[in-house]
């Protein structure tokens, strides 16, 4: 579904963020991007997704480049980014066309899907950060992307609401069935929620290995296997202690 053929970024000063990264992704896949910091994975998100243009190489979509791409991809930031004069129907239907009541029934839905049901007036103002990045979470599948992008997108919150929205991100995923990359610098919410992980070392960055979870759904947190394929990642990053 996604290829990505030697694809390397170079910023305007020279630096490179990464190197001839090569890679495909299957629909329904959910892929995680792990590696220190600095090593380019925020910046392979951005090339994906449309925001930088690759330095070189190739990205395909399902037969399309360049452009095209940017309009079949979401993305989740760390923030929520949402919009605060906006109530949480109107973000989540911001990026929607058509008639404004086919807007705000898709909204809805989505809305129910993600557990606001119930808030669709209230402002960013009003709501938890957990609530707030569920909201970022339903704008970004309202109009069913072909491929979702997360750059760390709990990273923010505390251990029980990121495990809470780990656990809806799986629920979204089985319901919308769109393929899932995801940076993330915790190996342990890598290992419970991806298929495959794409690990990444150095500056510039460049594809170490992948590892395959071999781990079928749904998974137990401390699962011994899980905790075996985690120390295989700590000695592939030569890292040692507790996992971040």
């Amino acid at each position: 579904m996604l290829e990505l053929w030697d694809v390397s970024r170079v910023f305007e000063n020279g630096n490179t963020a990464f190197r001839e990264i090569t890679f495909t992704a299957q629909k329904g896949e959910i892929i995680g991007v792990l590696g220190t910091s600095g090593c380019g994975k925020s910046s392979l998100l951005r090339v994906i997704a449309g925001l930088d243009q690759a330095s070189t190489g190739r990205l395909v979509l399902n037969g399309s480049e360049g452009e095209e791409i940017s309009k079949k991809v979401g993305v989740i930031f760390q923030e929520p980014r949402l919009m605060p004069w906006l109530s949480v129907i109107e973000n989540v239907a911001f990026g929607l066309k058509g008639r404004e009541a086919e807007k705000k029934e898709k909204a809805s839905r989505f809305i129910k899907l993600v557990g606001l049901e119930g808030f669709e007036n209230h402002y960013p103002r009003q709501l938890s950060g957990g609530m707030a990045q569920r909201v970022a979470i339903a704008r970004s599948l309202v109009t069913r992307p072909e491929i979702l992008l997360l750059d760390e997108p709990f990273s923010a919150l505390d251990a029980f609401t990121k495990m809470q929205l780990q656990d809806l991100l799986l629920k979204v995923w089985e319901d919308c069935g769109s393929t899932m990359i995801m940076v993330t610098h915790d190996i342990d919410e890598a290992l419970y929620l991806c298929d495959r992980l794409l690990v990444m070392r150095g500056q510039p960055g460049v594809l170490s290995c992948v590892v395959d979870i071999t781990q079928l759904r749904p998974r137990t947190r401390g699962n011994a296997e899980l905790a075996r394929q985690k120390q295989q990642i700590l000695d592939i990053l030569d890292i040692t202690g507790k996992a971040g």
